[in-house]
């Protein structure tokens, strides 16, 4: 329990305590105002015992929902579904801080194959749980697996039996510390709600009606609320949170309430008179639409019918903005509501940090927003972060983000190797109040969130990136770097700092941008996937994103296209921009996918290209040629070639976010072929904003191996890269294993018999 808890408890004690001592004085003295004194006295203990007695009932309802919910949490496990295992776990952890929830959290990790997440949970929990068995085997487990796998050989035939071998071995371990849980949580098989519960997250949907009309438990309640989720029920999900909250004032509990006012229940039960007033005005203006539009049917007259068009679209347009007003009104009433309820003990957990920023950002106050999500990224990372349960989840959120965008390896270990940062988020959501994560996730605005937030992390961090190191004139050195926040000037040397092997560099010139010297100019080519997967929306958004940036773009700039399936088609760079929104049109999905070939292709187009030069590559797919890339990407770096990556759907963000890091650009993760447009405008206005740094390396010149780093003072974004002077060992050792270049002529098709003589004996 929290230290908050223990001063209630005292507080508490101390009312029983001082009622007792003066209804005992009062009636052993009997002095004047003795009954007043008896009335006070047992007044106060009255009610510090009505308070000991309430905490006492409600840690004991919320004891039962955690050990239910970790009871959910194994069975989950043991059927393989280790995500939704995670969510319950996590959600009684929070709700009640306890061994078991944690050692699940810790058999979960490893059994999601997460095994340096694993050791960093069990570490962490270690500390608060000293010799705990089960999560002291689940450590050595993590460790002898890690050794194990660290002595494969990568190369080996056998690699891949192996590696499989070694993670069957670890599921066994696991396997047996679950049953070593399971035994120390109490049963809960016989009971209807914990078995629909069950049902439920496994099926995904089911008849809660039936059960819960006879257990009035608070998982019978959370079965309510999870099924009038499941089934769009806003009344009911509205009445299960007010009885929720009454069983018990958890966060959880709170931030649920707030989340559903803010969302949804203003439009079926109005909080106020000016909610109320908002929505009688969109009844109004919805029946004037509807009118609107069968007089519109009705009309043979194009003319007639464009002007009915033209009412209608302004309708729709009120129709919004009043809806907007009531957004932002119950966005705001629950800020109040939690901000005023949430105990100043609770505040600086990430749960109440993640809940405001989504909330202001519903209330359209986003950098309000963005400040409380970068203090709860922050407060993750750390050293001595908290193991609250939503913590160490986004500690993961992070770690899995980090590796989409290319700052982290995939480990080994990871038999599929992706990692989407969504999976994570879309466990965290639920410690929100939420049992299912559409009741966040697949609503319009929730989608935004998502997307909002993945930029505001882009922005925290990789408001820098370093395009390139260059060391021809060493030991003057050249960096250039692209700042891809938002900057309302141009940047000065004093925006900048900079680190060369560890040590401040004093003096360095800021030489502007990165085309300096080669004129302004501006070449791109966009990079478009057109293959069968594109088909429908995806395709009809990309071609209206693409012909909006072509349209809008610079008028110096020159674009030119490549489209990409198991072929290319190209449209030649130009300034022209009617050529290429005529072959976007004309674009339709079709084949399989090949983005080293669409990559080649751009490339070879901007070879003969001066001054800036950048690849915007779109895809929804997996390369069908991946064992092409590395030399491709060779060829596009010599050429100096920028290249962005955007992904959706089913894109392989691992494999994109590699080639945008291998080619100094950015990958972003597009939630939707909707938001194309946005991101393709957010891309114009980054690929300004490149500046080139020059200073002279001083420290431990000898060295040809260094490291820098950069930072932009303005926000703190950092960014470090490892550079070599002149050629690399590795190179050297592969032009060790080739012929010279005396045997060139009989490489390349001359004769291969000894004396090098030809069929005519020459």
């Amino acid at each position: 329990m929290s230290v908050w808890i223990w001063i209630k408890i005292a507080v508490w004690g101390v009312l029983i305590l001082a009622g007792l001592l003066l209804a005992l004085l009062a009636v052993v003295r009997r002095k004047s105002k003795w009954i007043i004194k008896l009335i006070v006295g047992i007044l106060l203990l009255a009610l510090g015992t009505s308070f000991l007695l309430g905490f006492w009932m409600q840690t004991k309802r919320e004891r039962t929902l955690a050990h239910q919910r970790n009871y959910v949490a194994v069975k989950l496990m043991e059927m393989g579904d280790y995500a939704n295992a995670t969510s319950m776990a996590a959600q009684a952890d929070q709700l009640m801080s306890n061994a078991q929830s944690k050692e699940l959290l810790v058999l979960a990790a490893g059994f999601r194959m997460n095994v340096e997440l694993g050791q960093r949970y069990a570490n962490a929990y270690l500390e608060e749980l000293a010799g705990d068995s089960v999560i002291e085997d689940a450590r050595k487990a993590f460790e002898d697996f890690l050794d194990g796998q660290a002595a494969l050989d990568q190369n080996s035939e056998e690699y891949d039996s192996e590696n499989t071998k070694l993670q069957e071995e670890l599921r066994g371990i696991l396997m047996t510390l679950l049953y070593q849980v399971e035994k120390s949580i109490p049963s809960y098989a016989d009971n209807a709600s914990v078995q629909s519960m069950l049902a439920m997250v496994q099926q995904g949907y089911y008849d809660a009606g039936q059960v819960t009309e006879e257990d009035d438990s608070l998982m019978g309640k959370e079965l309510e609320a999870a099924y009038a989720v499941q089934t769009a029920d806003f009344s009911s999900m509205m009445d299960n949170a007010k009885q929720q909250l009454a069983q018990s004032d958890s966060f959880e509990n709170r931030a649920n309430a707030a989340n559903i006012a803010a969302t949804q229940s203003w439009l079926y039960e109005p909080l106020d008179q000016e909610i109320q007033r908002l929505n009688q005005e969109i009844q109004e203006l919805e029946q004037q639409r509807q009118e609107l539009y069968n007089e519109y049917v009705q009309l043979t007259d194009e003319q007639a019918q464009e002007e009915k068009q033209q009412e209608l679209e302004a309708v729709s347009q009120q129709i919004l903005e009043v809806r907007e007003k009531g957004e932002i009104k119950t966005a705001n009433q629950a800020i109040n509501f939690i901000e005023i309820t949430t105990p100043i003990e609770e505040r600086n957990t990430v749960v109440y940090k993640i809940e405001l920023a989504r909330l202001y950002y519903q209330a359209r106050k986003e950098d309000k927003a963005e400040e409380f999500m970068k203090e709860a990224l922050e407060e993750a990372e750390k050293e001595d972060a908290s193991t609250e349960a939503a913590n160490m989840l986004l500690m993961e959120f992070i770690e899995k983000y980090k590796i989409s965008s290319g700052d982290e390896e995939i480990p080994s270990y990871w038999t599929d190797g992706t990692a989407d940062p969504a999976e994570v988020w879309n466990i965290l959501v639920d410690l929100f109040g939420f049992f299912d994560e559409s009741a966040i996730m697949k609503d319009e605005d929730s989608r935004d969130f998502y997307s909002w937030l993945l930029q505001v992390m882009d922005e925290h961090y990789h408001g820098l990136i370093i395009r390139n190191v260059d060391t021809v004139d060493y030991p003057t050195v050249r960096v250039t770097v692209n700042v891809t926040t938002d900057v309302e000037r141009e940047l000065t040397k004093e925006d900048f700092s900079i680190w060369d092997m560890g040590n401040m560099v004093q003096d360095f010139t800021l030489l502007g941008g990165a085309a300096e010297g080669e004129g302004d100019t501006m070449s791109m080519v966009l990079a478009v996937d057109r293959s069968g997967s594109m088909e429908g929306s995806p395709m009809t958004d990309t071609q209206a994103a693409v012909s909006n940036f072509v349209r809008t773009a610079e008028k110096g700039m020159r674009i030119g296209l490549v489209t990409f399936d198991d072929v290319t088609e190209t449209t030649p760079i130009s300034t022209n921009r009617s050529t290429i929104q005529r072959a976007v049109s004309e674009t339709y999905a079709r084949g399989g996918t090949n983005i080293a070939q669409g990559l080649s292709q751009a490339g070879s187009m901007l070879a003969s290209e001066s001054g800036q030069k950048i690849i915007i590559l779109l895809s929804d797919g997996a390369d069908g040629s991946p064992e092409l890339i590395e030399e491709v990407l060779d060829e596009l770096n010599r050429k100096n070639i920028i290249v962005y990556t955007i992904g959706f759907d089913g894109a392989d963000s691992s494999y994109l976010s590699y080639i945008a890091q291998r080619c100094g650009g950015q990958f972003i993760q597009a939630a939707s072929s909707e938001v194309l447009g946005t991101i393709y405008a957010d891309i114009g206005r980054t690929m300004s904003n490149d500046y080139v740094l020059e200073f002279t390396a001083s420290q431990e010149t000898q060295r040809l191996d260094r490291f820098l780093e950069v930072t932009l003072n303005t926000n703190g974004a950092s960014r470090e890269e490892e550079y070599q002077v002149g050629v690399t060992y590795e190179e050297i050792q592969e032009e060790q294993g080739q012929a010279p270049l005396a045997d060139y002529f009989r490489q390349i098709g001359g004769s291969d018999r000894e004396g090098g003589e030809d069929d005519n004996g020459i």
